[in-house]
Parts: structure tokens; sequence; C-alpha cells
């Protein structure tokens, strides 16, 4: 046997020649190995390493590294030295802060620790993500019932959110972005973020389409698309029970506007009545309020206009249809539908040209 078991130190053999020369290497290797530390975590070696300086060797090794993964590297001589961990290894790695372990396959932080600067799960660490994991998921499991995740921010301007990336690229951001609105954003592969919906935090009004301080329970910029062969808005009251009206179009039987309480439905433009339509059916044309007939119309009703020989149907029209004639024999007179001829309203004469 030429070297130990555990530290593979070289053993000084019997009659052997220069024996100074194998205790200085054993000699050697316990100086990297007691109270052992490492400068850093690297995939390359560094361009410029100090005399004695140690490093661990990360998951993806390149260059002279390539093949020496989780190995501690030492630079000694102007050439590197390479110690192959063996399960239980602690070494404290500098950079982090962070007291490290070897599982057998990954170098990780020693179990027991009550605060550590920096943790990588079989992935490295910096600055910026002082805690990484690398796998194919990630589990936050409630010990006995709920399990929330905390996501904190120093002040209402800074940034609280998760970012959902592709190819390490930002592609979706969801949290408390630069204020205390909750916010989803999303990004195209040039790099250009879109706010997609805002919800104030004073109020729970919902922005949609890039709206930032949404005004109204549901604030949208731009158009709004419902795919369905019944598409359906309904309207109910502050106890969410009774239901006061609903807008669908339906595939089949057309579009519906439905009031179901006892009440008018009005239309206006430039915030003037212009249409009424009372619970029990009246129609209030014109400004009328308070329709008395089935149709009140405050101002004058236009008719359609024919000459005699483009008359349409009077059997087709029904019975009751009024129209204007404007070549009659006797004049320019209003005609209505007797259910079979078109007469005159003056003198209920059949319109001849």
């Amino acid at each position: 046997m030429s070297t130990t078991d555990r530290l593979q130190l070289p053993l000084i053999l019997p009659s052997q020649a220069q024996k100074h020369v194998t205790h200085n290497e054993a000699l050697l290797k316990l100086d990297i190995l007691v109270q052992l530390t490492v400068t850093d975590r690297l995939s390359a070696p560094p361009a410029t390493p100090s005399e004695g300086e140690r490093f661990i060797v990360g998951e993806d090794p390149s260059g002279i590294w390539e093949t020496r993964q989780n190995c501690i590297a030492v630079y000694q001589g102007d050439d590197w030295l390479y110690l192959e961990p063996e399960p239980g290894w602690r070494t404290f790695d500098l950079h982090s802060s962070t007291l490290l372990v070897f599982s057998g396959s990954h170098w990780v932080a020693a179990p027991g620790a009550t605060e550590v600067p920096a943790l990588g799960v079989n992935t490295a660490v910096d600055e910026n993500h002082r805690l990484s994991v690398r796998g194919s998921s990630t589990l936050f499991a409630g010990e006995a019932g709920d399990h929330r995740i905390h996501v904190n921010k120093q002040t209402a301007a800074d940034t609280a959110s998760v970012v959902f990336e592709s190819g390490y690229s930002g592609r979706a951001e969801v949290g408390l972005a630069g204020n205390d609105a909750l916010s989803m954003k999303v990004a195209d592969q040039n790099g250009t973020w879109r706010n997609a919906i805002t919800i104030a935090p004073d109020t729970a009004n919902v922005g949609l389409g890039g709206v930032g301080d949404p005004q109204a329970p549901l604030h949208v910029a731009g158009s709004m698309r419902l795919s369905s062969n019944s598409a359906f808005v309904a309207f109910y009251d502050d106890t969410e029970q009774a239901r006061s009206g609903y807008l669908q179009v339906h595939k089949d039987h057309g579009y519906y506007f439905v009031c179901e309480l006892a009440r008018p439905m009005m239309f206006y433009t430039s915030n003037q009545l212009r249409l009424l339509i009372e619970s029990g059916g009246n129609v209030g044309i014109g400004g009328i309020s308070e329709p008395t007939a089935a149709l009140h119309v405050g101002g004058p009703v236009r008719v359609g206009s024919f000459q005699v020989a483009t008359l349409p149907s009077a059997s087709g029209s029904g019975a009751g249809t009024i129209i204007h004639v404007d070549d009659e024999a006797g004049g320019s007179v209003l005609a209505f539908s007797d259910g079979a001829v078109w007469r005159r309203v003056t003198d209920r004469a059949q319109v001849t040209a």
C-alpha cells in the first residue's frame, strides 16, 4: 500500500530514497485538507489564480477542468492539483460564506445551519440569486394545513414579483412591480414588456389591456371578444342573488337585451333621453319619458315615400301600415293598407295614378 485509505496521502516505503519528498507531499495535502476552504465554485479556471488558491469545480466544467466536476482544484507551482472528495467532506466557501458538505454527487449547504447567506441546490449561486435550485420541479408543502410563500419588498417603489423566463429571457412577470398594485406583464422575444392586467390595491378595480390605474371594477382599454354560440352577460343586484337583466347573443335565436325588473329601459345620446321602453311595453321616442300609448313620439314622424307604380304589396305590408304616395291622382297623400289595397288617409278612396 503506497497511500492512506481516506485522504490518499503518500506513505514512506522501506529503504525509500529521498523520503523528504514523500513526506513533504503528504504535508502539502494535509495543509490543503485540514480546515479546508475554497475561494469560490467555478466551472472554468480563473485567469490569474494565486499560488495555493483552491476552488470547487462546478457542475458543468470546461477547459482543462472539463473532467474534474466537484473536485477540489488547487493551484500549485503553475499547475493544478485535483483532489476528489469523498462523501462527508466539508469546506467553507469564502465567496458565498457558506459551509458546504459533499453528498457523494454534489456540494450542498451543510445541514443544521440556521442562516446562510446563499444556497445553491444542484447549481451555483451569485450575488443576484442567493437561492438557486436546478431541477425538474420544486415542492413547498404545508406541514399542518396552510402554506404561504412570502415575497417582501422594502418600499412601495420597489418590486416584489415572480418572473417567468424562456431561455433565461423574461416572458412574464406577476407581482408588485414598482408600486403596490398587483400586475401581470408579458414580454415578446425582443424584450418589449406590456402590462396585461392591473388590480388596484385600494379598490380592487381591475384594469385590462394596459390600464395602469383602473377607475371602475372592470376598466378595459380596447375591444373585448366573447366566443360562444350563446354569449351571455348577466346583471345582479348587490346581494348577488337576484338577477336584474342580461345581454345575450344567441347563434340560433338572435340578440337579447333583457331587463327582468318592472323598470323602464332607457337609451341616451349626448346625455339626452332618446328612447324609453316602459315595463308595460309602451315606447317613448324623442324625449318622451312617460309614454301613454304603444308608440308615443315627441316630434315629427316620417314614413317611406313611394310612387304609385312602385307601391309595395298592401297585403304583404299588412293592414294598418302607413306610407306616403307622392304621385297619387289627387296629389301627394298619406295612405294606409286595409290588408288588400292602399287607401288614401284623407277619404279612404283607393290610391290611383
